[in-house]
């Protein structure tokens, strides 16, 4: 099994995952199942198994309102329909 993938892949190590015989991840990478490598993620990236995506954030929501009054917009949509 590991001289097939050594003969195909020559200079490159073979290692073994279940029955199955492949080339190592080139560096950069890692192993992440059977014949995938994913790219190592840079600080602050997370790892999504084959690809490494921007962390994110919820920021917060505030309603609509004037001063420290706050309107809803279905009341006040029916408000001004009344008018």
């Amino acid at each position: 099994m590991f001289e097939r993938c050594r003969k195909a892949n020559p200079g490159n190590p073979c290692e073994k995952w279940g029955a199955v015989v492949y080339p190592k991840c080139k560096q950069g990478f890692h192993n992440v199942d059977c014949c995938l490598c994913s790219p190592n993620c840079l600080w602050g990236m997370a790892d999504m198994g084959v690809s490494c995506t921007k962390m994110s954030y919820t920021r917060p929501t505030h309603s609509a309102g004037c001063g420290d009054k706050q309107y809803d917009a279905e009341v006040t949509s029916i408000l001004l329909e009344s008018i």
